[in-house]
């Protein structure tokens, strides 16, 4: 065990029993995600493009448009290179107008 974790749990022991479960079943399941193998970029726009098909993100994307039209952000921010994951950012324009 390293010194931080075991630093960590010991602080853990100072909290009430309620508490150090709400905080040992988070890491557990954080633990669990860590050992399931990571998606490949296609998988995730696959993944991406049937949520957005599915109007998932249609709240987020209002939540965007709105602070786009109120000065918040700007379009060059919207459609920067290093944000687009494939199919993504076309599918974005074309789905809400961007």
């Amino acid at each position: 065990m390293t010194q931080v974790l075991e630093k960590a749990i010991q602080s853990l022991n100072t909290l009430p029993e309620a508490t150090q479960n709400q905080i040992a079943t988070r890491l557990l399941e954080e633990i669990q995600n860590l050992s399931q193998p990571q998606i490949t970029q296609e998988e995730w726009d696959v993944q991406l493009e049937q949520d957005l098909n599915a109007g998932h993100l249609d709240a987020l994307m209002a939540e965007a448009r709105a602070d786009y039209k109120a000065g918040r952000v700007s379009k060059r921010w919207i459609t920067k290179p290093h944000l687009d994951s494939g199919r993504f950012i076309t599918h974005c324009h074309s789905r809400y107008s961007v």
